[in-house]
C-alpha cells in the first residue's frame, strides 16, 4: 500500500510530447511500511513535503527563467519539459497516495486531488504552449499555474484542522 513517499523519491521527469524533448520516465514507487501506526502522520508529513518541493520546483525554473516570459533560447524548452515532467510527476504520485479508510483526512483527500487535478491542467496547457511556441499561452500557463499552486496550498492549509 503506497501511504506516503518520500518527496525526493517520487519527483522525478515523466512523459514528454513528441515535437518536444522527452524527459526520462517516472522512477518507480516505493511502499511504506504497512500498517496504521502513524499512517495519517506520514500521510500529512508526505503531502506537506510534496507541495513544498512542487513550489521548489517552480522558484527554481523562474530562478533560471526569470519574469516569467517565453525565451527563444533552445534550452528553454529542454528545461521546461524537464521541469514539466518533474512536476507532474510529482503532483501524479501525491494524487495516487491515499490515507487509511477510515481516516479524519479522506473529506481532505478529495479536495486535494481537486486541486492537483488543476495544477496537473495547467502544466498540460503549458507543454502545449511551449509546442507550438505561443507567447499568450505560456502567459496563461503562467496566470493557470499561480491560480492552482494558490489553491493548493489553500487546500494543504486545512490538513491539520
Amino acid at each position: 500500500m503506497l501511504v506516503a513517499l518520500p518527496a525526493m523519491m517520487i519527483f522525478a521527469s515523466c512523459g514528454g510530447t513528441s515535437s518536444l524533448p522527452a524527459a526520462p520516465p517516472c522512477p518507480a514507487a516505493t511502499a511504506t511500511p504497512p500498517g496504521p501506526r502513524n499512517a495519517d502522520f506520514r500521510y500529512q508529513q508526505t503531502v506537506m513535503s510534496g507541495v513544498t518541493a512542487l513550489a521548489n520546483l517552480t522558484s527554481e525554473f523562474r530562478g533560471r527563467w526569470p519574469d516569467g516570459k517565453f525565451s527563444s533560447d533552445p534550452n528553454f524548452r529542454t528545461e521546461f519539459v524537464t521541469y514539466a515532467g518533474n512536476a507532474t510527476c510529482l503532483a501524479s504520485r501525491l494524487r495516487t497516495m491515499t490515507p487509511q479508510p477510515a481516516s479524519h483526512v479522506m473529506d481532505f483527500k478529495q479536495r486535494f486531488d481537486a486541486a492537483l487535478g488543476a495544477y496537473l491542467g495547467a502544466f498540460d496547457g503549458g507543454l502545449k504552449a511551449i509546442q507550438r511556441r505561443n507567447v499568450s499561452e505560456y502567459r496563461t500557463f503562467n496566470k493557470d499555474l499561480d491560480a492552482a499552486a494558490q489553491a493548493l496550498n489553500e487546500v494543504v492549509l486545512t490538513l491539520n484542522r
